[in-house]
């Protein structure tokens, strides 16, 4: 389901011209947010992706991508790119590895995402480094705002359109105060709940799980 077609089912199912822009025809500003908060819910299969950073040389870290949200849940979710072979890197809390010596960890190279900073940055426990670094990473990241022309559509507006409407209508609902907001968050997590065991059970179909 495309932006314009989602405005549309939002025109007929909220009808309130006073919280748009125009006209009552422009709903997209509570879509965006109600997709935003369906990506914070859960971190979907469709929002799994990789990108190369580059830790410069006499620096620790480097900013990571600004639609990150978490490292994937992969046992190795950062590799070392060492003339193209992927070397697994161990990824570490930040507290944990102030608390450790760095000859008690391991030869590798170890990293962290520091959460102190916005965006998230991957850093290095070295002090400093004497030459650039390359690091692949496995991550969960938002999806692009809806915007006509550009992204009119995506996975979730694709596969999952209904739960995105009810989570805007709720949204917008509760703007004014409207009680169809509670009834609406209702149908949201009505739809959600199945939809989030489905795509947990796809991210480990396929892979030995051992006891």
């Amino acid at each position: 389901m495309t932006l314009a077609q989602l405005n549309a089912r939002m025109a007929i199912g909220v009808a309130r011209p006073d919280l748009t822009a125009d006209n009552g025809s422009d709903y997209s500003q509570f879509l965006n947010d109600a997709q935003r908060e369906i990506c914070r819910l859960h971190s979907w299969r469709f929002m799994l992706t990789e990108d190369t950073v580059t830790i410069p040389a006499n620096q620790i870290s480097v900013t990571l991508p600004s639609n990150f949200k978490e490292l994937s849940s992969a046992r190795s979710p950062v590799h070392l790119d060492v003339d193209g072979v992927l070397v697994p890197v161990d990824v570490w809390t930040d507290e944990k590895l102030r608390r450790l010596v760095r000859s008690q960890i391991s030869t590798q190279i170890a990293v962290c995402v520091d959460w102190t900073a916005t965006p998230p940055k991957l850093s290095v426990v070295e002090a400093q480094l004497s030459e650039p670094l390359d690091f692949v990473v496995k991550y969960f990241g938002y999806l692009d705002d809806l915007a006509t022309g550009s992204t009119e559509s995506n996975v979730l507006t694709n596969e999952h359109p209904e739960m995105l409407l009810a989570k805007a209508k709720s949204l917008a609902f509760a703007t004014v105060n409207d009680s169809l907001a509670a009834d609406m968050e209702a149908l949201f997590m009505a739809k959600f709940r199945p939809a989030k065991t489905a795509d947990l059970l796809s991210q480990i179909k396929g892979t030995q799980i051992r006891m």
